[in-house]
């Protein structure tokens, strides 16, 4: 069936409406419409059928979850000969006309920082605390979304969605991650193995420090004390905690959400005692993996020089964020195996 057909720099889709260009991606471009019950939806298209399959295998993944965009079917579509010429020309660079496809999905129209600049801070905190349990959902069903920034965090009826899983993984550790977002961990890229969840949780941490201060971190904090400063302590906790270096310390969605700055009923001293560094909990299929790197890639100040097994376990005992930045300033490499170390 043709289905497709360009006009005035547009394409046309049977069944749909005002189709107008939206946003070009590394993959994917998106236009919105409107559909036959007036309701307008994003269309994203693309000539690779293998990515947008993905995207909608994720949605699936997703389907039932509140705050997560979800995608209708996978459809081919089809130039007339007619228009064949005007798509070449408008559209060659862009498209293979012979394989061209598309999803369907909701369209919001505003994002998450053209929204907050109408909030007070309380409000900030209460829709951010709404984000980390929708990613906490998503981890659940073992989906990580790997590009969490404000544009992929879109706003409808007071509520946040995310969007744009075009980078999410299924696996809790990857090698490569192409995301070169002023909000992803570029420092994770060179570790051996990257955590999916604790990649999610830095872009978090990002985006709650342009909450406060209107701007990502250009890198992670060398210290708590100045963020302390400005935002007070609670807030800077949880934002150190979430950009930590190094990826394995990091506080999880999960663990956030038990945060001072989101539970009332939880004192800071709370949290930091029940989020201690407990360095023996390193993921299993790390440790299996490649002690050797894990090993030679950890640093701890030099009050451990001379680093044994007792020094090792009693760097567990100093929990919290103190303990977290004093690591963080370190730069002793510690030899023996970071695994042989606590057991």
């Amino acid at each position: 069936m043709k289905n497709v057909s360009i006009s005035n720099k547009k394409i046309l889709v049977q069944g749909y409406t005002n189709i107008n260009f939206l946003a070009q991606g590394s993959f994917v471009t998106c236009f919105t419409a409107t559909n036959s019950e007036n309701i307008q939806v994003v269309i994203t298209v693309s000539n690779d059928v293998q990515e947008l399959q993905t995207r909608l295998n994720i949605s699936q993944k997703l389907a039932g979850l509140e705050g997560v965009q979800q995608f209708s079917h996978l459809r081919q579509l089809i130039v007339s000969d007619e228009d064949l010429e005007q798509f070449n020309k408008l559209y060659s660079q862009e498209f293979e006309k012979d394989n061209l496809f598309a999803l369907v999905g909701p369209y919001y129209e505003q994002n998450l920082i053209s929204y907050v600049k109408q909030l007070k801070m309380k409000q900030k905190l209460e829709l951010f605390n709404k984000i980390l349990k929708i990613v906490n959902s998503i981890h659940s069903r073992n989906v990580y979304h790997m590009d969490l920034k404000p544009s992929n965090i879109m706003i409808q009826n007071n509520q946040p969605v995310l969007i744009d899983f075009g980078q999410a993984v299924t696996d809790q550790d990857v090698q490569v991650v192409l995301n070169t977002s002023a909000y992803a961990p570029k420092h994770d890229v060179y570790s051996c193995m990257i955590l999916s969840e604790k990649f999610d949780s830095y872009c978090l941490g990002n985006i709650l420090h342009e909450l406060y201060i209107g701007q990502p971190l250009s890198s992670p904090l060398a210290n708590i004390d100045k963020l302390k400063q400005i935002i007070g302590e609670q807030a800077a906790s949880c934002i150190f905690g979430l950009t930590f270096y190094q990826q394995e310390f990091r506080y999880s969605p999960t663990s956030c959400l038990n945060h001072p700055l989101f539970n009332e009923n939880t004192s800071l001293e709370e949290f930091n005692n029940a989020n201690r560094i407990i360095v023996s909990r390193f993921p299993s299929n790390l440790l299996s993996r490649n002690q050797s790197s894990i090993s030679r890639n950890y640093s701890y100040t030099n009050v451990y020089q001379g680093v044994n097994k007792g020094k090792m376990k009693a760097l567990c005992d100093l929990g919290g964020i103190e303990a977290l930045s004093e690591i963080q300033s370190c730069t002793l490499s510690v030899e023996t195996s970071v695994a042989d170390a606590f057991i």
